[in-house]
């Protein structure tokens, strides 16, 4: 995950607001591309942290329910993860259905964090989902894309001391 010593950012897609030192944006096409993404060849599981899995399973359900547990989230990530972005990200989330499976495929380490990355079957489609543990052992980053640039719900903290 590449980091950047300016900007906190939470990323939607489509409609951008600053939001103190962050950046939230809204994807405006969520559920409207459910069944455009192309088919792509699904990648080979690795092994992870049980207690990394775990935490990947219930932060993608608390996005789909818009229920956010601000103590699993770097303070900093707290102060720019709103209720009102919570609820946003959830409407976007849920049109995919329910978790069929899901298991990790790569982990990228940076001096600041560990991001993990889940290849998640829906009901509807299979998504990635990316959670980003940071140094504090807090949650420092969330993204769900079809693919790369293709984000559909991004939370993101960027510069890490």
């Amino acid at each position: 995950m590449v980091r950047s010593k300016a900007l906190s950012s939470i990323v939607l897609t489509a409609v951008s607001v600053m939001v103190g030192g962050g950046h939230v944006v809204y994807a405006a096409d969520g559920a409207d591309r459910l069944h455009t993404a192309a088919a792509r060849p699904e990648p080979s599981p690795i092994s992870a942290d049980a207690r990394n899995m775990a935490l990947a399973e219930e932060w993608l359900e608390r996005f789909r329910t818009a229920s956010i547990d601000r103590s699993q989230l770097d303070p900093r990530m707290s102060s720019l993860l709103t209720d009102d972005f919570a609820r946003g990200g959830s409407h976007f989330v849920q049109p995919y259905g329910k978790v069929l499976a899901m298991y990790p495929y790569e982990r990228r380490e940076t001096a600041d964090a560990i991001a993990t990355f889940y290849h998640v079957t829906f009901v509807k489609q299979a998504l990635t989902w990316i959670v980003s543990i940071g140094r504090s052992g807090k949650i420092d980053g969330l993204t769900l894309r079809r693919k790369p640039h293709d984000v559909i719900y991004q939370a993101v903290l960027r510069g890490q001391d």
